[in-house]
């Protein structure tokens, strides 16, 4: 039996090409220090990054200002409704994005965009179900 622990590949700073840990160069760059760092110092930690990190996520952000805006003046009902229903969604897509950012499997944005739209749908019919079903559990119960 190999009691020998499997060895985890280390990726180079540079291009990013995944190394063996006794490789002496990377194999795409041919850096010589690929790893940066001696295996005795401790690993750099890199800062979680949120939603509004970047530019990107800014820009968002005011679009759906400028859009929640436009349609509250427009239309206060149905701004109110967008709000109730979109916010959750946003949320919880967020989490979602933030776990799996911890997982090292990160969200695309096609993706977060369709678990938005999907739970801004979902969340509005789940929600008059549960109206609905209060409802005629409220008539049964003064009915007798």
């Amino acid at each position: 039996m190999n009691s020998a622990k499997p060895v985890s590949p280390m990726t180079c700073w540079d291009c990013g090409a995944t190394n063996d840990p006794d490789a002496s160069e990377c194999w795409l760059c041919h850096r010589r220090d690929w790893r940066r760092y001696p295996d005795s110092w401790p690993q750099p930690t890199v800062p979680p990054r949120g939603p509004l990190s970047s530019i990107a996520g800014w820009m968002v952000l005011i679009a759906i200002i400028a859009v929640a805006a436009g349609v509250i003046r427009l239309a206060p009902g149905l701004g109110i409704v967008l709000l109730i229903s979109a916010l959750p969604a946003w949320a919880i897509a967020e989490v979602r994005a933030r776990r799996r950012r911890h997982r090292n499997q990160p969200m695309s944005g096609p993706e977060k965009a369709l678990w938005i739209i999907g739970l801004t749908i979902l969340i509005p019919v789940l929600l008059i179900v549960a109206l609905v079903i209060a409802l005629f559990l409220l008539c049964a119960f003064f009915a007798r």
